[in-house]
Parts: C-alpha cells; sequence; structure tokens
C-alpha cells in the first residue's frame, strides 16, 4: 500500500511540474523566464480588405513594426496598424482539461486500487468517475482562466504597448541582415 502512495505522489509531482515548466516556457511575461524570439501576433490593418498578418514579432521602433509571417518578413507603418493579438502563452482550455483528465484517471485508479485491496470492500466502483468529475471541475476552472489570459488584444500599436513582445524590442539592431531572420522553431 505505502509502495503504491509513492508511485502515485511521484507521478503527480513529475505531471506537475512538467506542465508548470510548460507553463513557463511559454508564458513571456513569467519573471523568471526568459522568452527566446517575438510572440506570435496577428496584425490587423486599418485597410479594409487586408488580411491580418500572422507570425511572429519581429522588431519595433517608433514608426514601423516587423512580422516573421511564415518565411516572408512583413513590415507595417504603426499608424496603419489597427490593432494586434498577442499569444500570451500557449495552454488554453483544451490542454487544461486534457491534463485534468489524465490525473482524474491517475488519481481514481490508484484510489480503486487502494480501496480494492481492503478484504470485504465491494464499494469501490465510483471512486474513478468520482475523481474524474473532480478533476474536470478543477480542470475547467483553471482552462477559464487560463484561456483568458491566453490572447492580448492591443488597441494602439506603439513601442512601449509592444516592445516586451518583439524579439528585437530595441529595433533591428545594427549589422542584422534583414532577409537572414528565420523562425526560431518551438517546443
Amino acid at each position: 500500500m505505502r509502495h503504491h502512495t509513492l508511485v502515485l505522489a511521484a507521478s503527480l509531482l513529475v505531471i506537475a511540474s512538467r506542465a508548470q515548466a510548460q507553463l513557463a516556457r511559454e508564458d513571456p511575461t513569467a519573471p523568471s523566464v526568459r522568452r527566446i524570439g517575438g510572440a506570435r501576433v496577428g496584425v490587423q490593418s486599418f485597410a479594409a480588405q487586408a488580411e491580418p498578418v500572422v507570425g511572429e514579432l519581429i522588431a519595433v521602433s517608433t514608426d514601423s513594426l516587423w512580422v516573421l509571417a511564415d518565411t516572408q518578413l512583413v513590415a507595417m507603418a504603426l499608424h496603419d496598424v489597427s490593432g494586434l493579438r498577442v499569444q500570451r502563452h500557449g495552454t488554453g482550455m483544451g490542454a487544461t482539461m486534457t491534463w485534468a483528465l489524465i490525473g482524474g484517471v491517475v488519481t481514481g485508479g490508484a484510489l480503486a486500487g487502494a480501496c480494492s485491496s481492503v478484504d470485504g470492500n465491494n464499494s469501490c466502483g465510483g471512486i474513478v468517475p468520482a475523481m474524474m468529475l473532480v478533476w474536470a471541475a478543477v480542470g475547467g476552472l483553471a482552462g477559464i482562466s487560463l484561456q483568458s489570459s491566453r490572447f492580448l488584444t492591443i488597441r494602439e500599436a506603439s513601442v512601449r504597448a509592444l516592445g516586451p513582445y518583439a524579439r528585437f524590442p530595441q529595433g533591428w539592431p545594427e549589422g542584422v541582415d534583414r532577409a537572414a531572420v528565420r523562425p526560431i522553431p518551438r517546443n
């Protein structure tokens, strides 16, 4: 019995630490994490027929911003930008509910196994569904919070608002060849 409890505790610790590490890697505002590369953005122009430019925010200066859309670098004047949608982290409702259901199955399975090891106990059938419901409820609440913080909408484009999300927040550095800029692989 003690061995099962230790295995369960170790499993939950590993799952929680991996989830926390994933959140830290994806959250550009996390104070203890230095983000590599620019945030993923969708930039809408004032031109009504223009499709939003989606890609990595490379640089921002007092009059322009540059977005690496696929493999093409797109420059836009800041006064032409009507709004931006910045992806702050990648974890939303779907990923949170997946982790919650995994937690529910693991916890329910471990508790059902422990319950069934007690002689004369035949009332263990409801443990797995009960744990799944508890984990789904907690995961749903956490998922709502994460989903609402996943994107940031910026209505007025400026260096101050966009700088923290750009690969080069100070503008283009001297000597960087704009044609050589490539996407940074994401985990």
